[in-house]
Protein backbone atom coordinates (compact mmCIF):
# COMPACT_ATOMS: atom_id res chain seq x y z
CA UNK A 1 0.00 0.00 0.00
CA UNK A 2 2.90 2.38 0.87
CA UNK A 3 4.87 1.22 -2.11
CA UNK A 4 1.21 2.37 -4.23
CA UNK A 5 1.22 5.78 -2.61
CA UNK A 6 4.77 6.89 -3.33
CA UNK A 7 4.48 5.27 -7.21
CA UNK A 8 1.51 7.79 -7.38
CA UNK A 9 3.37 10.51 -6.21
CA UNK A 10 6.37 10.14 -8.04
CA UNK A 11 3.76 10.08 -11.21
CA UNK A 12 2.09 13.40 -9.79
CA UNK A 13 5.62 14.87 -9.49
CA UNK A 14 6.44 13.86 -12.82
CA UNK A 15 3.44 15.42 -14.11
CA UNK A 16 3.79 18.46 -13.29
CA UNK A 17 7.25 19.11 -13.70
CA UNK A 18 6.70 17.97 -16.98
CA UNK A 19 3.64 20.99 -17.40
CA UNK A 20 6.54 22.84 -15.89
CA UNK A 21 8.79 22.18 -18.46
CA UNK A 22 5.99 22.67 -21.25
CA UNK A 23 5.12 26.35 -19.76
CA UNK A 24 8.43 27.14 -19.82
CA UNK A 25 8.82 26.60 -23.55
CA UNK A 26 5.95 28.21 -24.47
CA UNK A 27 6.36 31.40 -22.63
CA UNK A 28 9.42 31.46 -24.36
CA UNK A 29 8.46 30.54 -27.89
CA UNK A 30 5.67 33.09 -27.40
CA UNK A 31 8.11 36.06 -26.49
CA UNK A 32 10.43 35.20 -29.59
CA UNK A 33 6.99 35.32 -31.69
CA UNK A 34 6.14 38.65 -30.38
CA UNK A 35 9.10 39.67 -30.72
CA UNK A 36 9.63 38.98 -34.44
CA UNK A 37 6.07 39.98 -35.06
CA UNK A 38 6.69 43.16 -33.53
CA UNK A 39 9.67 44.49 -35.55
CA UNK A 40 7.86 42.94 -38.57
CA UNK A 41 4.92 45.22 -37.99
CA UNK A 42 6.96 48.20 -37.31
CA UNK A 43 8.82 47.90 -40.42
CA UNK A 44 5.66 47.29 -42.55
CA UNK A 45 4.02 50.25 -40.79
CA UNK A 46 7.42 51.74 -41.65
CA UNK A 47 7.36 50.78 -45.08
CA UNK A 48 3.53 51.81 -45.88
CA UNK A 49 4.05 55.51 -44.95
CA UNK A 50 7.02 55.88 -46.95
CA UNK A 51 5.77 54.27 -50.20
CA UNK A 52 1.99 54.53 -49.16
CA UNK A 53 0.97 51.71 -51.10
CA UNK A 54 -1.64 50.04 -49.67
CA UNK A 55 -1.48 51.89 -46.79
CA UNK A 56 -4.62 51.06 -44.53
CA UNK A 57 -4.39 47.46 -45.40
CA UNK A 58 -0.63 47.52 -44.35
CA UNK A 59 -1.38 49.81 -41.40
CA UNK A 60 -4.45 47.90 -39.92
CA UNK A 61 -2.61 44.82 -40.32
CA UNK A 62 0.40 45.96 -38.50
CA UNK A 63 -1.40 47.39 -35.27
CA UNK A 64 -3.40 44.19 -35.10
CA UNK A 65 -0.10 42.08 -35.02
CA UNK A 66 1.10 44.39 -32.47
CA UNK A 67 -1.93 44.52 -30.37
CA UNK A 68 -2.42 40.74 -30.57
CA UNK A 69 1.60 40.44 -29.26
CA UNK A 70 0.77 42.86 -26.73
CA UNK A 71 -2.16 41.23 -25.04
CA UNK A 72 -0.27 37.50 -25.27
CA UNK A 73 3.00 39.23 -23.73
CA UNK A 74 0.83 40.72 -21.02
CA UNK A 75 -0.53 36.87 -20.59
CA UNK A 76 2.36 35.82 -20.55
CA UNK A 77 3.43 37.97 -17.62
CA UNK A 78 0.25 37.18 -15.58
CA UNK A 79 0.45 33.70 -15.72
CA UNK A 80 4.20 34.15 -15.37
CA UNK A 81 3.57 36.18 -11.97
CA UNK A 82 0.98 33.50 -10.79
CA UNK A 83 3.61 30.79 -11.13
CA UNK A 84 6.45 32.64 -9.82
CA UNK A 85 3.78 32.98 -6.50
CA UNK A 86 3.28 29.22 -6.55
CA UNK A 87 6.95 28.37 -6.67
CA UNK A 88 7.32 30.97 -3.86
CA UNK A 89 4.30 29.62 -1.49
CA UNK A 90 6.18 25.82 -2.46
CA UNK A 91 9.04 27.11 -1.05
CA UNK A 92 7.58 28.52 2.18
CA UNK A 93 5.12 24.80 2.33
CA UNK A 94 8.63 22.95 2.02
CA UNK A 95 10.29 25.06 5.10
CA UNK A 96 7.16 25.14 7.41
CA UNK A 97 6.70 20.95 7.09
CA UNK A 98 10.68 20.39 7.42
CA UNK A 99 10.01 23.20 10.93
CA UNK A 100 7.08 21.16 12.16
CA UNK A 101 9.09 18.11 11.73
CA UNK A 102 12.20 19.44 13.30
CA UNK A 103 10.22 21.07 16.47
CA UNK A 104 8.14 17.55 16.89
CA UNK A 105 11.33 15.58 16.86
CA UNK A 106 13.08 18.50 19.66
CA UNK A 107 9.61 17.95 21.46
CA UNK A 108 9.69 14.20 21.95
CA UNK A 109 12.98 14.50 22.64
CA UNK A 110 13.00 16.75 25.20
CA UNK A 111 9.48 14.53 26.57
CA UNK A 112 12.30 11.91 27.02
CA UNK A 113 14.61 13.89 28.94
CA UNK A 114 12.36 15.28 30.73
CA UNK A 115 11.30 12.02 32.06
CA UNK A 116 14.72 10.01 32.21
CA UNK A 117 15.77 13.39 34.64
CA UNK A 118 18.66 13.16 32.19
CA UNK A 119 19.97 16.46 33.72
CA UNK A 120 20.39 17.41 37.13
CA UNK A 121 21.27 21.22 37.13
CA UNK A 122 19.81 24.13 34.58
CA UNK A 123 22.97 25.24 32.99
CA UNK A 124 23.41 22.20 30.91
CA UNK A 125 19.90 21.17 30.22
CA UNK A 126 19.70 25.35 29.28
CA UNK A 127 22.64 24.19 27.03
CA UNK A 128 20.53 21.23 25.61
CA UNK A 129 17.86 23.41 24.65
CA UNK A 130 19.83 25.85 23.39
CA UNK A 131 21.27 23.75 20.69
CA UNK A 132 18.13 22.92 19.82
CA UNK A 133 16.76 25.98 18.77
CA UNK A 134 19.79 26.88 17.72
CA UNK A 135 19.04 24.07 14.98
CA UNK A 136 15.16 25.44 14.48
CA UNK A 137 16.18 29.14 14.25
CA UNK A 138 19.21 27.64 11.00
CA UNK A 139 16.27 25.86 9.66
CA UNK A 140 13.88 28.73 9.33
CA UNK A 141 16.49 31.52 8.34
CA UNK A 142 17.56 29.24 5.44
CA UNK A 143 13.89 28.59 4.37
CA UNK A 144 13.34 32.57 4.22
CA UNK A 145 16.65 33.17 2.41
CA UNK A 146 15.47 30.48 -0.44
CA UNK A 147 12.21 31.81 -1.06
CA UNK A 148 12.99 35.73 -0.76
CA UNK A 149 16.15 35.25 -2.65
CA UNK A 150 18.05 37.57 0.30
CA UNK A 151 20.06 36.47 3.64
CA UNK A 152 17.28 36.60 6.39
CA UNK A 153 18.20 35.82 10.04
CA UNK A 154 16.20 34.42 12.76
CA UNK A 155 16.51 34.34 16.22
CA UNK A 156 14.16 34.65 19.55
CA UNK A 157 14.03 36.36 22.86
CA UNK A 158 12.07 35.01 26.00
CA UNK A 159 11.87 36.99 29.15
CA UNK A 160 15.13 36.06 31.30
CA UNK A 161 14.12 32.82 32.66
CA UNK A 162 17.22 32.13 33.55
CA UNK A 163 17.59 34.04 36.47
CA UNK A 164 14.73 36.03 38.97
CA UNK A 165 12.01 35.71 35.56
CA UNK A 166 10.85 39.04 36.19
CA UNK A 167 7.70 39.77 34.23
CA UNK A 168 6.54 43.15 35.18
CA UNK A 169 7.01 45.05 31.94
CA UNK A 170 8.90 48.14 33.38
CA UNK A 171 11.18 46.25 34.93
CA UNK A 172 11.36 43.16 32.56
CA UNK A 173 14.52 42.14 30.38
CA UNK A 174 14.70 39.95 27.52
CA UNK A 175 17.46 37.40 26.49
CA UNK A 176 18.07 36.25 23.10
CA UNK A 177 18.09 32.68 23.86
CA UNK A 178 19.51 31.53 20.02
CA UNK A 179 20.01 33.00 16.81
CA UNK A 180 20.54 31.53 13.16
CA UNK A 181 24.37 31.45 11.74
CA UNK A 182 25.56 30.99 15.39
CA UNK A 183 27.45 28.00 15.27
CA UNK A 184 29.29 28.09 18.40
CA UNK A 185 26.63 26.66 21.46
CA UNK A 186 28.92 28.82 24.13
CA UNK A 187 29.17 31.67 22.15
CA UNK A 188 25.20 31.76 22.57
CA UNK A 189 25.56 30.61 26.08
CA UNK A 190 27.11 33.98 26.92
CA UNK A 191 24.63 35.96 24.99
CA UNK A 192 22.46 35.14 27.60
CA UNK A 193 24.09 36.69 30.02
CA UNK A 194 23.44 40.15 28.55
CA UNK A 195 19.90 40.52 29.28
CA UNK A 196 17.62 43.19 26.93
CA UNK A 197 15.89 45.82 28.16
CA UNK A 198 12.16 45.58 27.57
CA UNK A 199 11.36 49.16 27.55
CA UNK A 200 14.13 50.44 25.53
CA UNK A 201 13.37 48.54 22.50
CA UNK A 202 9.78 49.90 20.58
CA UNK A 203 9.17 46.33 18.82
CA UNK A 204 9.41 43.90 22.13
CA UNK A 205 7.98 46.63 24.51
CA UNK A 206 4.52 46.55 21.74
CA UNK A 207 4.62 43.02 21.80
CA UNK A 208 3.99 42.59 25.40
CA UNK A 209 1.92 45.47 25.79
CA UNK A 210 -0.69 43.26 24.37
CA UNK A 211 -2.85 41.83 26.84
CA UNK A 212 -6.40 41.33 25.93
CA UNK A 213 -8.04 38.56 23.86
CA UNK A 214 -7.57 38.24 20.50
CA UNK A 215 -9.12 41.07 18.35
CA UNK A 216 -9.04 40.77 14.75
CA UNK A 217 -8.87 44.24 13.51
CA UNK A 218 -5.71 44.85 15.49
CA UNK A 219 -1.82 43.86 14.03
CA UNK A 220 -0.24 41.57 17.11
CA UNK A 221 2.93 41.88 15.75
CA UNK A 222 5.53 44.45 14.65
CA UNK A 223 6.31 44.74 11.13
CA UNK A 224 8.38 47.51 9.17
CA UNK A 225 9.87 47.60 5.86
CA UNK A 226 12.14 50.07 6.07
CA UNK A 227 13.28 50.96 9.69
CA UNK A 228 15.36 53.94 8.75
CA UNK A 229 12.97 55.30 7.60
CA UNK A 230 10.55 54.45 9.96
CA UNK A 231 12.90 55.77 12.96
CA UNK A 232 12.78 59.32 10.84
CA UNK A 233 9.22 59.78 11.22
CA UNK A 234 7.89 57.78 14.72
CA UNK A 235 9.94 57.07 18.17
CA UNK A 236 11.67 53.86 17.44
CA UNK A 237 13.72 52.66 20.51
CA UNK A 238 16.81 50.00 19.84
CA UNK A 239 18.93 48.58 22.56
CA UNK A 240 21.45 47.98 19.57
CA UNK A 241 22.68 51.22 19.10
CA UNK A 242 24.33 49.32 15.75
CA UNK A 243 21.19 48.17 14.55
CA UNK A 244 21.14 50.49 11.09
CA UNK A 245 24.45 48.05 10.47
CA UNK A 246 22.78 45.32 11.15
CA UNK A 247 18.75 45.14 9.34
CA UNK A 248 16.64 47.39 7.61
CA UNK A 249 13.50 45.02 7.40
CA UNK A 250 12.10 43.54 10.72
CA UNK A 251 9.25 41.39 12.24
CA UNK A 252 9.01 40.18 15.39
CA UNK A 253 6.06 37.77 16.36
CA UNK A 254 5.16 37.12 19.86
CA UNK A 255 5.37 33.32 21.63
CA UNK A 256 2.04 33.40 23.20
CA UNK A 257 -0.97 31.16 24.43
CA UNK A 258 -4.87 33.10 24.75
CA UNK A 259 -5.35 31.83 27.97
CA UNK A 260 -8.90 31.83 28.51
CA UNK A 261 -10.78 32.21 31.91
CA UNK A 262 -12.00 29.37 34.03
CA UNK A 263 -16.27 29.64 34.32
CA UNK A 264 -15.48 30.43 38.07
CA UNK A 265 -14.04 33.70 37.09
CA UNK A 266 -16.79 35.64 35.67
CA UNK A 267 -15.29 38.92 35.39
CA UNK A 268 -12.04 37.56 34.45
CA UNK A 269 -10.86 38.39 30.71
CA UNK A 270 -8.73 36.89 28.66
CA UNK A 271 -4.95 37.30 28.74
CA UNK A 272 -1.64 36.72 26.27
CA UNK A 273 0.88 34.53 28.04
CA UNK A 274 3.58 35.63 26.01
CA UNK A 275 6.97 34.22 26.94
CA UNK A 276 9.03 35.68 23.82
CA UNK A 277 9.32 36.43 20.29
CA UNK A 278 10.05 35.09 17.43
CA UNK A 279 12.38 37.59 15.40
CA UNK A 280 13.04 38.12 11.90
CA UNK A 281 15.15 40.56 9.89
CA UNK A 282 17.16 41.39 6.77
CA UNK A 283 19.53 44.10 5.67
CA UNK A 284 16.88 44.07 2.41
CA UNK A 285 14.10 47.06 2.89
CA UNK A 286 10.69 45.84 1.41
CA UNK A 287 11.33 42.38 1.88
CA UNK A 288 8.21 40.99 1.74
CA UNK A 289 6.10 42.07 -0.80
CA UNK A 290 2.63 43.56 -0.49
CA UNK A 291 0.91 40.78 -2.00
CA UNK A 292 2.99 38.13 -0.27
CA UNK A 293 3.01 39.89 3.45
CA UNK A 294 -0.45 38.07 4.41
CA UNK A 295 0.97 34.73 3.78
CA UNK A 296 4.73 35.41 4.99
CA UNK A 297 2.70 36.59 8.61
CA UNK A 298 0.47 33.52 8.84
CA UNK A 299 3.50 31.54 8.45
CA UNK A 300 5.35 33.19 11.15
CA UNK A 301 2.66 33.16 13.43
CA UNK A 302 1.90 28.78 12.70
CA UNK A 303 6.14 28.70 13.74
CA UNK A 304 5.70 30.96 16.73
CA UNK A 305 2.33 29.03 18.19
CA UNK A 306 4.46 25.91 18.21
CA UNK A 307 7.09 27.04 19.85
CA UNK A 308 5.53 28.24 22.44
CA UNK A 309 4.19 24.62 23.38
CA UNK A 310 8.31 23.47 22.82
CA UNK A 311 9.50 26.30 24.74
CA UNK A 312 6.76 26.26 27.60
CA UNK A 313 7.81 23.11 28.45
CA UNK A 314 11.68 23.95 28.49
CA UNK A 315 11.06 27.15 30.89
CA UNK A 316 9.44 24.89 33.12
CA UNK A 317 11.53 22.34 33.66
CA UNK A 318 14.26 24.79 34.07
CA UNK A 319 12.58 26.32 36.86
CA UNK A 320 12.05 22.96 37.91
CA UNK A 321 15.84 22.15 38.19
CA UNK A 322 16.64 25.45 39.17
CA UNK A 323 14.19 24.96 42.55
CA UNK A 324 16.66 21.61 43.13
CA UNK A 325 13.78 19.82 43.16
CA UNK A 326 16.07 16.22 41.35
CA UNK A 327 18.58 15.07 44.37
CA UNK A 328 21.98 14.41 42.53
Amino acid sequence: MAKKSEDEEDKVKKVQKIKLIVWEFIKYFIAIINTIAAMASIVGLIISVVTKEKMAIVFYASAGIIIISVLLTIFVVIKSGKNDKMKEANKYAKGFHEILHLIRDCYGDLMEVIEDETYKRPMPFRKYITEKVMKMMDLLSRNLSEATGYKVRACIKTFDFIRDGEMDKNKMKLITLARSGQSNVNNMISEHYNPIPLNENTDFEYIFNINEGYVEERVHFFIVDDLVKYSQKEEYKNSNKKWKKSYTTTIVMPIRYLRNPSEDEEEAVPQYDIIGCLCIDSKKKNLFAIENRGFVIEYLKGIADILYVYLNECILYHDYLKEGIIDD
